[in-house]
């Protein structure tokens, strides 16, 4: 066969990386029962990528929910499919790969689709579409205030009153009043001309323009919109109207009711996610919002999810009253590592922030279908419903941390929800801007972490506790990671709560013949 670059060469390095990684993280060296699991690099591409071999973040969590079925929970992998570069999902390459990846691993598992199937990438608008349930999101205004709030142009505090509606057509009209172009009050001013503009050049219709590009129309806050003085200053006003006009106008056709029916379903909707998770199949979730206005809507798809067949902590819980808890005898995570593998202050700290106690309006239920059975029981008669088991996994967290509220509440869902773990990948180049995310990243390093690279604000963050002679050992494992990235290799060190150790894990270059024997393999299933 032809050495030359192709799909087939693709796919080969694909599965020879992914091979890799899962006799690298036997189960014999995986963190056993974790309740949060990160993947850190530094930069967002792959971890290698040469002409016979490929490693990437996304297929260290998929060895992950394979790990995780083997426990028995049903894995929930949620893929970015607009991450472009090399054979990242967003690319038709690295979208064959991860489905056929995806597919040996769980065979006939339910793939799904969260976009508005009006992009390029029309490999995923053959995937099953799924849609999150209008009535649900009507009886609950303070999730839907929460989204909102994240996504404000103005860096609002949306409240639950500004956030309700009864139907398409008025949750139309709240999105086209909290995410439009602000009305130019003396208040408004006012908060812009204390904005920090010093830092923003170019033509006044440029920097508008950029306030409705759908990129970064939503979520800039008053920092961006502080670009307004200036034009202001200039009496450009015809161009502000202008700009305004656009912006108002594009919100609306974004926005309008035939749009949202891609993402909302109305009337009585089973949705095709919750009934396969129940039923304790592996899903793939493929979300194609990112960059775009409705970016806002995704982590809606979870937090309904979560809420369908989460098992809510004691005293938390308000629906099902007939289930019977999970047993959860899984060391929880706190902010902080020590030396000994022990946390300040733990996940079983309860507070009030869960995201069923913020989505739920007073007096609701919280019934968002039928209850579910626990894998593995076959629904007899004398079977009690029971939330199964679930790992979600996360791919390309950074580039959701705009959305720091809905981001957060995903997240947090282990402390919650006693029957959900979640694992997430993080590029952590430009966490430092964020601190929501830089807290974030500390917890998931505090119970089981693969690193692969970081940011040395996060590494002092997150070894604020170790003792430095412990500290040192690691920077000596890092130097070690470098020494073989240099040589065209691939390490990492691993933490583990279970015995506040961090290890090297090494991943070996391929075995002579591997990668013939996959090529083999590609072709004899084309």
């Amino acid at each position: 066969m032809s050495e030359s670059p192709g799909h087939s060469d693709d796919l080969s390095r694909y599965l020879a990386g992914l091979s890799l990684l899962s006799s690298a993280l036997s189960p014999a060296t995986t963190c056993a029962g974790w309740r949060r699991a990160g993947v850190f690099t530094y930069s967002d591409g792959p971890l290698l990528d040469r002409p016979d071999l490929y490693l990437s973040s996304e297929q260290v969590l998929l060895v992950l929910a394979s790990r995780a079925e083997q426990r028995g929970e049903v894995p929930v992998f949620v893929v970015d499919a607009t991450q472009e570069g090399a054979l990242s999902p967003g690319t038709r390459p690295g979208f064959e790969a991860l489905m056929n990846a995806f597919e040996d691993t769980f065979p006939g598992s339910p793939k799904f689709y969260f976009g508005p199937r009006d992009s390029p990438r029309h490999w995923y608008h053959s995937l099953d579409a799924i849609r999150v349930p209008l009535s649900w999101l009507v009886r609950r205004p303070n999730m839907f205030a929460m989204v909102l709030s994240d996504a404000s142009p103005l860096g609002e505090e949306i409240g639950p009153g500004d956030a309700g509606f009864e139907d398409m057509d008025s949750m139309y009209e709240v999105l086209i009043e909290k995410l439009g172009p602000p009305s130019l009050t003396d208040e408004v001013f006012g908060r812009m001309r204390a904005a920090d503009v010093g830092d923003y050049a170019g033509e006044a219709v440029g920097l508008m323009a950029s306030l409705i590009n759908p990129a970064v129309a939503v979520s800039r806050g008053f920092k961006y919109l502080g670009q307004f003085v200036s034009l202001l200053k200039d009496r450009r006003r015809q161009e502000v109207r202008e700009v305004y006009e656009e912006w108002e106008a594009r919100v609306r056709t974004v926005f309008a009711p035939e749009n949202l029916r891609r993402f909302f379903a109305e009337g009585d909707y089973s949705s095709p996610l919750v009934s396969a998770v129940s039923h304790g199949q592996p899903v793939l979730i493929a979300i194609e919002t990112r960059n775009t206005l409705y970016e806002v809507f995704a982590p809606l798809v979870l937090l309904h999810l979560f809420e369908a067949v989460g098992h809510e902590r004691a005293g938390r819980r308000r629906r099902r009253p007939q289930q019977t808890p999970v047993p959860d005898d899984r060391p929880t995570t706190g902010p902080r590592l020590t030396d000994d593998g022990s946390r300040d202050g733990g996940a079983d700290q309860a507070d009030d922030t869960s995201p069923a106690t913020t989505g739920t309006a007073p007096g609701e239920t919280g019934d968002v279908g039928p209850p579910v059975v626990a894998r593995g029981s076959h629904g007899g008669a004398g079977d009690r419903p029971v939330s199964p088991a679930l790992s979600v996994l996360l791919t390309s967290v950074t580039a959701l941390s705009r959305f720091e509220r809905s981001l957060t509440a995903t997240l947090a869902a282990p402390e919650h929800y006693t029957n959900i773990s979640v694992a997430a990948s993080f590029h952590t180049g430009t966490l430092v801007a964020s601190e929501t995310l830089r807290d974030r990243v500390v917890e998931f390093l505090s119970e089981y972490a693969l690193v692969f690279d970081l940011h040395p604000t996060l590494f002092d963050l997150a070894t604020a506790q170790v003792p430095i002679t412990t500290k040192a050992r690691l920077l000596s494992l890092l130097a070690e990671m470098d020494r073989a990235r240099q040589s065209g290799a691939l390490s990492a060190i691993v933490y583990c709560s279970h015995d506040g150790t961090w290890t090297p894990l090494d991943i070996h270059r391929p075995p002579q013949g591997l990668l013939d024997r996959l090529r083999a393999l590609v072709s004899g299933h084309r």
